[in-house]
C-alpha cells in the first residue's frame, strides 16, 4: 500500500519524494520483521482474527482514499482540458468551437419548438489600425475589454464567443429581429463608451459594427444565419461603421 500511496500522492516530477517514502516504508517493514521475537506468542489466535479484520478494514479505507484522490485528480484534469477546448485563452469567453456548438443547439431547439432566434456577428472597427498605431499589446487589451463588456451586457441568456481575430458571435435564443436589434444596439453603445487605457496612459477609442440575422420560414441550416449576419455586417461596414444592421432580402 505504501508504494501505491507514494506514486498516487506525489507528482512524477517529485521522484525523490516517491523513492524516499517507499524506502522508509520498506525499512520500517523489515525492521519489524527482524526485531520481532520468533520464540514467543505475541497475540492469541482470537486476537489474530481481530487483527486480520482490522488490517483488512484499514487497507480498504486506505485504498478508498487513494482511489478518491485519483478520481479527484482525473476530474480536475478533465475540467482543465474541457476549459482549454472551449474557452478562448486571450478573452476568457467561449472560443469558435464552443460558440458554434451553442449555435447548433440553439438553432435545433428553435426549429423543433418553432421559436424565434437570432445570430449576431460583431467586428471591431479599424482593428488593424489599432494594432499598427498602439501595438499588439493594446490590441489584446482592447479584445479583452470588449469581450468582457459584451459578456456583462448580454448576461447568461445569450451565448457569446470569439469567432476569430477581432470578430465575435452572439447567439440569441427566443429573440426576434426587433429585440435582437435593440439588444445589439445597447451592446454597441456600451462598447463605444468604453474607456480603454494602455500601460503608457494612451486612451484607445473603440467602436464595433454588428450584423444580425433571424430564423425565417426558409431557414434550414444554422450556417445560413451566420452567412446572413455576415452580409448584414458587411452592410454596416459600408454604411460607415459603428452601427447595427439587420439582414433583409429586400
Amino acid at each position: 500500500m505504501i508504494p501505491i500511496y507514494a506514486f498516487s500522492v506525489f507528482h512524477k516530477k517529485h521522484y525523490l519524494k516517491r523513492v524516499g517514502v517507499v524506502l522508509i516504508g520498506t525499512i520500517v517493514f523489515f525492521l519489524c520483521e527482524l526485531l520481532a521475537p520468533n520464540d514467543s506468542v505475541l497475540i492469541t489466535s482470537e486476537q489474530q482474527i481481530w487483527m486480520r479484520v482490522y488490517s483488512f478494514c484499514l487497507c480498504t479505507v486506505f485504498a478508498s482514499f487513494i482511489m478518491n484522490l485519483l478520481i479527484s485528480r482525473l476530474i480536475k484534469a478533465n475540467t482543465f482540458l474541457k476549459r482549454l477546448a472551449e474557452v478562448d485563452e486571450l478573452t476568457g469567453i467561449s472560443n469558435r468551437r464552443k460558440v458554434l456548438a451553442d449555435a447548433v443547439n440553439v438553432f435545433a431547439s428553435s426549429i423543433l419548438n418553432k421559436e424565434k432566434s437570432s445570430f449576431a456577428i460583431i467586428d471591431l472597427d479599424h482593428f488593424k489600425k489599432i494594432n499598427d498605431t498602439y501595438g499588439h499589446d493594446a490590441g489584446d487589451l482592447v479584445l479583452r475589454d470588449v469581450a468582457q463588456t459584451m459578456a456583462n451586457k448580454i448576461g447568461a441568456a445569450f451565448k457569446l464567443g470569439r469567432y476569430g481575430g477581432e470578430e465575435f458571435v452572439i447567439v440569441m435564443p427566443n429573440t426576434d429581429k426587433g429585440l435582437a436589434q435593440k439588444e445589439m444596439e445597447a451592446v454597441r453603445k456600451s462598447i463605444e463608451s468604453l474607456y480603454i487605457e494602455t500601460k503608457l496612459g494612451i486612451v484607445v477609442p473603440v467602436t464595433v459594427s454588428i450584423g444580425i440575422s433571424s430564423i425565417g420560414f426558409n431557414t434550414s441550416r444554422y450556417e445560413e444565419l451566420l452567412s446572413e449576419a455576415d452580409q448584414a455586417l458587411y452592410e454596416a461596414k459600408n454604411a460607415g461603421r459603428n452601427q447595427v444592421q439587420v439582414f433583409s432580402l429586400y
